[in-house]
């Protein structure tokens, strides 16, 4: 097999598989650096700030970042969006098995980036939202304590870049391997694989490679 002989779609949709390479390392290493400040003494000091706040004041606490939990959650869908990447050359040899798979996975992780990326744009309280109800409120003289133990403003602002990047990256996997299968689905279905190719998901899409190749030929 040499370059050349692979169609031009194929090969654009296994670059941007691979690309999901470095979006979910981005994603791990998120989790793994907010682990790491969930585990550290101002993250401890933090929680107790706000905790004595509420009870003091009954202000509730602001959303930080995802916590203990959410960091393992993001720490795992790193790994998951990674994964596809490995299957990216067997996409390229037209493997049926490598496509289904980063066909899942793309998706499942999207979907699971999407859901949290929404989790956190409706949380009810901000950070913002919070300390301005501190600086209205009798609680304003509390406002420096929970300043001195908050983390880098910067924290936030990663964790959005790298849940963005990894949404974006599996959106245009999912989309660029559809459309390598529907206008070269001769490359998945011609090439002699030994899977079965009477399953649902390869009829269908086999049908809708037909339907585009004749829908090219009429317009000849």
């Amino acid at each position: 097999m040499t370059g050349p002989d692979i169609p031009r779609r194929v090969r654009a949709a296994t670059t941007i598989v691979m690309l999901l390479a470095p979006a979910g390392l981005l994603l791990v290493i998120d989790g793994l650096w907010e682990l790491r400040w969930w585990a550290s003494p101002s993250a401890h000091r933090l929680t107790a700030v706000l905790a004595d706040i509420k009870r003091e004041f009954g202000v509730e606490p602001p959303a930080l970042l995802r916590g203990h939990t959410g960091a393992i959650e993001l720490l795992v869908l790193g790994l998951l969006t990674m994964a596809p990447a490995f299957l990216a050359l067997g996409v390229r040899a037209g493997n049926r098995t490598a496509r289904t798979w980063v066909f899942a996975l793309a998706i499942g992780t999207l979907a699971v980036g999407l859901a949290f990326i929404g989790s956190d744009a409706t949380q009810p309280v901000t950070l913002h939202t919070y300390l301005t109800n501190l600086h209205q409120g009798i609680a304003v003289e509390r406002i420096g304590d929970v300043n001195a133990a908050m983390y880098p403003s910067w924290y936030s602002w990663a964790e959005d870049i790298a849940q963005g990047l990894q949404a974006l990256a599996a959106a245009a996997a999912v989309g660029a391997l559809a459309m390598a299968v529907i206008w070269h689905g001769d490359w998945f279905f011609g090439r002699g694989n030994s899977q079965p190719a009477d399953d649902a998901w390869d009829a269908a899409i086999s049908r809708l490679h037909q339907r585009t190749v004749n829908g090219r030929d009429d317009e000849r």
